[in-house]
């Protein structure tokens, strides 16, 4: 996956969004703890799914860069498969 930025975001803003409390018609996403470690964000996210019984809990890593021509911060996703 490539970086995603929007414009005036700044830092706090983005990291409130990306740990924010999320929910479709199938699923809920919730950050249940995070950890900010230089321009790395790390969390710890619950998924539940509405028909499963157990939720399924994965940790997150969520890059972060401010990018001068759109004046504000990004992120880029990382999971295991990307090297």
């Amino acid at each position: 996956m490539g970086w995603l930025f929007t414009q005036n975001q700044s830092r706090p803003d983005l990291i409130r969004k990306l740990t924010a409390p999320e929910r479709n018609e199938r699923r809920t996403w919730t950050t249940l703890a995070h950890c900010l470690r230089g321009n790395r964000l790390w969390a710890v996210v619950e998924v539940v799914d509405i028909q499963e019984v157990r939720p399924e809990r994965y940790i997150a890593l969520y890059l972060l860069q401010y990018h001068r021509g759109c004046l504000g911060w990004g992120y880029k996703e990382m999971d295991n498969s990307t090297t």
